[in-house]
């Protein structure tokens, strides 16, 4: 009998999760998400040379361990190469690059989540502040705040990783099917130096 109710009780889990992001991602689209009026065509982006003419990139690090450090390892070739770049990174994981000074950063505390995964507003404010060249979302599962907050930052070219509704954050979407991080984020880079 109590088995029954733990597994109804992780459904009930579930599907409140899928409801919150399915409520989150209405409310991004309707409210935070950067919108173009119906006289506003956005133009269309030449992907020709922009890595190359690109000066400023941020970079959205994932959350797990393993992802993470690969992501940074992405984030050192981006570097090397020239290119000015800022971390957009959770509050736990800031503290072990502090002393890597060739980044800056954009801190996400717990605050500035709301329950339904979206910025905060004072969060999204500030991030409306902010300009970029280039902005990478490394998040290979669906995350919906890093989504909305990618999309809130000014920049002209948004890419990330495709997944369910994907299309409305980023403008240039790589297709992921591998299970490694380290392999997905050298098939990115791969794709990106194709520009």
């Amino acid at each position: 009998m109590k088995t029954n109710s733990l597994n109804s009780s992780k459904d009930n889990n579930g599907l409140l999760e899928k409801f919150r992001r399915i409520v989150g991602y209405l409310i991004a689209e309707r409210t935070l998400l950067n919108k173009k009026s119906d006289n506003q065509s956005e133009s269309p982006h030449s992907f020709s040379g922009f890595l190359q003419e690109a000066e400023s990139f941020l970079i959205f690090m994932p959350d797990s361990k393993d992802d993470f450090k690969h992501a940074m390892t992405f984030a050192d070739i981006i570097r090397k190469k020239g290119k000015k770049v800022s971390l957009f990174v959770k509050e736990d994981k800031i503290t072990s690059l502090w002393q890597n000074s060739y980044y800056s950063y954009i801190q996400v505390n717990p605050g500035d989540k709301t329950r339904l995964e979206l910025p905060k507003r004072k969060f999204a404010l500030m991030l409306r502040k902010e300009k970029f060249d280039v902005v990478i979302d490394l998040n290979i599962p669906e995350n919906i705040y890093c989504s909305v907050a990618a999309n809130l930052v000014s920049s002209s070219y948004r890419i990330g990783f495709q997944k369910r509704n994907s299309d409305k954050f980023y403008n240039l979407q790589i297709i992921n099917n591998e299970i490694n991080s380290a392999l997905s984020y050298k098939n990115l880079l791969n794709s990106l130096q194709m520009f």
